[in-house]
């Protein structure tokens, strides 16, 4: 992933019949908008491989919500599993928890939550459930899927892998082609940006078909 934006600007400059990216301010900065619009639209038709992350922070006794201050992440999109103190606590809707709320003496009836560990998120704010009773050192430990933030200077990389890059100049290509009215042109674009998806979901399901039976073996199973 060592493709930079300055890199996606000259390809797509290519692509226009130029010889380099422009020196217009106006116009590289359309283009550019031009790409980030296509990384957009890359990072939510699926859950990536290439945007899962990794986050962990600090526990407090007595504190059931952690929000991006205490260390929740800021580009969190949905979880891919949580853990605290090393056990891991499963996914509860929304609406369950809720209903479990009462508003009358403003606290949660954990009757049927007692021999279970849960988490939800509401609001950019994780909240854990029964609440910790004691306080740890990154003890909170997230795998996650994130959303990158837009790349806007030059040295400025993506997520995607290299070998689909070209994904985000087809699609800036197509988008400038449709401006300018050459709509054979936008197709091919689009058309061409739409078949590296499809190579893009086709590895990003191997991976997933592949990565389930990988397992990390803790070192007490491991016999000389």
């Amino acid at each position: 992933m060592s493709v930079t934006l300055a890199d996606v600007l000259t390809s797509l400059a290519y692509r226009l019949g130029e010889d380099q990216s422009p020196s217009d301010a106006n116009e590289k900065a359309r283009r550019v908008r031009f790409i980030n619009e296509a990384y957009r639209k890359v990072i939510i038709r699926a859950y990536w491989w290439f945007t899962e992350a990794s986050a962990d922070f600090n526990s407090v006794a007595n504190r059931a919500n952690y929000d991006t201050t205490d260390g929740f992440p800021s580009d969190y999109r949905d979880m891919i599993e949580l853990r605290l103190d090393d056990k891991v606590y499963t996914y509860i809707p929304q609406s369950k928890v809720f209903g479990l709320y009462d508003s009358t003496m403003q606290i949660f009836n954990y009757d049927d939550l007692i021999s279970n560990k849960h988490w939800y998120v509401f609001d950019n704010t994780l909240t854990l459930l029964p609440t910790p009773t004691t306080s740890g050192t990154d003890n909170i430990v997230m795998k996650y899927w994130k959303f990158p933030t837009s790349v806007t200077t030059d040295a400025g990389t993506f997520l995607i892998p290299d070998q689909f890059i070209d994904c985000l100049d087809a699609y800036a290509y197509a988008r400038i082609a449709q401006l300018d009215t050459m709509r054979g042109d936008a197709a091919d674009g689009l058309s061409e940006f739409n078949s590296i998806m499809e190579d893009m979901m086709v590895e990003n399901n191997r991976r997933k078909i592949f990565n389930k039976s990988a397992r990390v073996i803790p070192n007490d199973f491991i016999v000389d």
